[in-house]
Order: structure tokens, then C-alpha cells, then sequence
């Protein structure tokens, strides 16, 4: 949206002092216009495209063509708070009474299609450099065949180096050590567990068999 705002100044030294302090206070310089001189005909045509509203170009010509100067701004959000800003500061200015012109109106912008995004540089990462070729190589985008693996050929990266299957389809076994039970039987024989009754002893015959035969009291 865009806010075309115009007041018509005494002549152009009033109307340029002014647009400057606008472009001061932060207003584009593309946003803020002055219209001075020129033949009737071509006082309508830069009017209009100035944006200036339908009803007051025929006005503003006649006062143009008498040696007034015309102020146009075209306020968008650039500074934030731009129509206000203008408003503002051309209320403190000392304008010609133009009676009932209409000298505000808005449009809305038709959204700017570029064909990119860079103006000066549309070809940033493919631009030729001094002495070599493009900074990013001769293309950014390669249209190839679309391939179905990441890896040429549909092959696994891993068997370039181990060429034995990834994967075994043998039936799987439910202990991991054939012929038996637990690992340790692989070097002790003898059974782990006893199933004989347990004593109450671990020396044999009770009682404090190795401190008696010490000689040492055992109570």
C-alpha cells in the first residue's frame, strides 16, 4: 500500500527544501518528487505519472504552469510510519492553498516480479573470475538421470572393500557356542553345578577344625 501525498509549493526553491528534509528524516529519494515548469500537456502527463490523483492533476497544472512548484510523495513502509511523517512535516511548511483538491489518495502496489534475486549479479556463484573459471565450478544445478542409489550401480559402498555378503540368510542357531551350554566348558571339564546335598560345613567333620589344630582355644 502506498499513500501519494502532494502540496503545492510557492515555487521550486520552497518545494526542493522541502523534499530534501524528507529524504532527511529517512523518505527514499525515488519516493519524493518536484514538479516545476513545463507546457500544460506535459505538467498533465508527469502528474499522472507521478501518481497524483485524477481530480487535482488538472489543478495543479494550472498552478504549476503560474510558477508554483508541486511536491509529490508516494510514502510506503520505508521508514516505518512514513504517510505520518510526511503529513507532519509538510503541515510546517507554508503551502499553497489548493481549496477542495484531493491531495491524498492510496494504491495498492501490484507485487514486482524479478528474474532474480540479485540485480547487479544474477550469476553470483557461476560469475567468471580474473585467471579461473566460475567460483562454484561450471554449474550449480546438474540435470541428471535420476538416479536409485547413492552409489553408482546400485551397489553398497562397503563392498568395494569387503567382499564377502553383508547380510547371511542362514538359519538362525539358538546358542552362540555349538555343543554346549556355557563358554567356560571349553576350558574346565568338570561340572560347574553339584547336585549333592549340601553341608552345613565347608571342612569337613564341623567346627573349627583349623584353629584346633593349631592349638589355638576355640572358645
Amino acid at each position: 500500500m502506498t499513500t501519494v501525498i502532494t502540496r503545492m509549493f510557492e515555487d521550486e526553491t520552497a518545494a526542493e527544501r522541502a523534499a530534501k528534509y524528507l529524504v532527511l528524516k529517512g523518505l527514499p529519494e525515488n519516493a519524493v518528487e518536484v514538479i516545476a515548469g513545463g507546457d500544460p500537456e506535459s505538467l498533465t502527463d508527469d502528474l499522472r505519472k507521478a501518481r497524483v490523483h485524477e481530480d487535482a492533476i488538472a489543478p495543479y497544472a494550472d498552478s504549476i504552469a503560474k510558477g508554483h512548484a508541486a511536491l509529490i510523495v508516494r510514502a510506503t513502509y520505508i521508514p516505518l510510519g512514513a504517510p505520518r511523517i510526511t503529513r507532519d512535516i509538510l503541515a510546517r511548511r507554508q503551502t499553497v492553498d489548493m481549496g477542495d483538491v484531493m491531495e491524498e489518495h492510496y494504491f495498492t502496489d501490484p507485487p514486482e516480479r524479478k528474474k532474480s534475486i540479485l540485480s547487479h549479479h544474477p550469476r553470483f556463484l557461476t560469475a567468471r573470475i580474473r585467471g579461473g573459471g566460475p567460483v562454484m565450478g561450471p554449474k550449480t544445478v546438474i540435470r541428471g538421470r535420476k538416479a536409485t542409489s547413492a552409489v553408482g550401480k546400485n551397489k553398497r559402498a562397503s563392498r568395494f572393500f569387503w567382499p564377502q555378503p553383508l547380510l547371511s540368510k542362514k538359519e538362525r542357531r539358538i546358542k552362540v557356542y555349538r555343543g554346549g551350554r556355557y563358554m567356560s566348558k571349553a576350558f574346565w571339564p568338570m561340572p560347574l553345578l553339584s547336585h549333592k546335598e549340601r553341608r552345613k560345613s565347608v571342612v569337613e567333620g564341623g567346627g573349627p577344625v583349623f584353629s584346633r589344630a593349631l592349638g589355638f582355644p576355640t572358645s
